[in-house]
């Protein structure tokens, strides 16, 4: 019996995992946790963070 292949890691992973975790549990202290998060709440952030917005 053969093991599932885990799922191919993003290409652009490195520049969300440096700060956020490849797991989205962030280890540095004041960057928050990615996993958990809501989807509508993550694609708000992330549109905020683009355009420079609080």
């Amino acid at each position: 019996m053969s093991e599932a292949a885990a799922p191919a890691r993003p290409s652009r992973l490195g520049l969300c995992a440096a700060c956020h975790g490849e797991t989205g549990h962030a280890a540095m202290p004041g960057v928050p946790n990615l996993a958990g998060q809501q989807l509508d709440y993550l694609r708000l952030a992330l549109k905020h963070y683009r355009d420079g917005q609080p």
